[in-house]
């Protein structure tokens, strides 16, 4: 039996929540950490974005597009989490090579090369890539009622629009986004004065550098895993 004709069963059972409720993505969200873990992480359940078939029996299928919502959070300072949409797309007929991405309307993302794999038989290879794409906090609760688009570029000239609806935001973010949304409540309420008072430290001490890290990284001059890099290294002078 061809691989890809394995693949195409295999995904067909598994559920597509792009078609679930709110509530059935929310239920579905897993939440892990551990006490080696600098974060807490969250991934969404996978969407079936595109299963095409190709008029070819040996091939069984052409292109495949699954999605799925993550993000990390910082324990400590939840108003700090970076969230990804990452995209798994599996082809045929050569290497795409997907290299930028960008948002509706023109504006470009931060993309992310994450794996890719080839598989060939006596009937010809199969292709697969998967990549991220950086969303803000504020990006997705601003699409939590209306989804969103984002389009993934290759060398090859291929553009793949990659649709999130509605619902998936929605029940997503009902877990992912709770702890970040308080966080975010929380300092808004919190006067100029009270502000200020946190922000004062003697310019030499670990909690004023993790301040300053906390700042870089909500402002994103930093990249993720610079900030849990540099965070480590900062707990580690005790």
């Amino acid at each position: 039996m061809h691989w890809v004709f394995i693949f195409l069963v295999l995904s067909g059972c598994a559920p597509n929540y792009a078609n679930k409720t709110a509530t059935e993505v929310r239920s579905a969200v897993k939440v892990k950490q551990t006490a080696f873990d600098p974060q807490r992480q969250f991934t969404g359940p996978p969407i079936v974005l595109h299963n095409r078939y190709a008029n070819d029996w040996a091939w069984g299928i052409s292109e495949s597009i699954t999605a799925h919502l993550r993000s990390w959070q910082d324990p400590d300072h939840p108003e700090i989490t970076t969230h990804q949409l990452y995209t798994s797309v599996v082809y045929q007929a050569g290497w795409r090579f997907y290299i930028s991405a960008n948002f509706k309307g023109g504006a470009g993302a931060q993309f992310s090369k994450i794996d890719s794999d080839v598989s060939c038989s006596k009937d010809g290879c199969s292709y697969s890539e998967d990549f991220g794409v950086a969303v803000s906090h504020d990006f997705l609760e601003k699409h939590r009622t209306t989804g969103f688009e984002i389009q993934a570029n290759a060398k090859s000239s291929h553009k793949t629009v990659i649709a999130i609806p509605a619902n998936y935001v929605e029940g997503y973010l009902a877990i992912a986004g709770q702890a970040t949304n308080s966080a975010l409540a929380a300092e808004r309420q919190r006067t100029p004065r009270q502000r200020a008072t946190t922000a004062y430290r003697a310019p030499d001490t670990r909690e004023s550098r993790l301040l300053e890290l906390k700042r870089l990284r909500s402002e994103n001059l930093i990249t993720p895993d610079e900030y849990y890099q540099k965070r480590s290294e900062i707990l580690g002078e005790l």
